[in-house]
């Protein structure tokens, strides 16, 4: 039984390992925190990749931190503003990546 128990934490913790260390080589493709934009304008780094109810992204104070600002994609409420009842989706990248990730 116990060496059972230890073979399975060693199978863990060398898991667990292996994980951290391809996370701690990972490299950093982009950042965009919002700070540098001013109130209301459209983040220049952001492109509109699906036009829902027409709205562009803008920058806003956030709501949770005043201290933030954040990237708003719709004005409406949050049941509204998801893309597939009138929200937009905002996307960034560069021609050499081949997966992206949307807002």
């Amino acid at each position: 039984m116990k060496v059972k128990t230890l073979l399975a934490l060693l199978i863990v913790v060398g898991f667990l390992t292996l994980s951290f260390s391809q996370i701690s080589i990972s490299k950093l493709l982009f950042h965009d925190d919002f700070e540098k934009y001013k109130i209301g304008s459209e983040p220049s780094k952001w492109e509109m990749a699906h036009k829902g109810g027409g709205q562009k992204a803008t920058v806003i104070k956030d709501p949770d931190d005043s201290k933030n600002q954040v990237m708003s994609s719709s004005t409406a409420a949050a049941g509204s503003a998801r893309h597939d009842v009138g929200g937009s989706i905002y996307v960034t990248g560069d021609s050499n990546w081949t997966v992206y990730v949307g807002f």
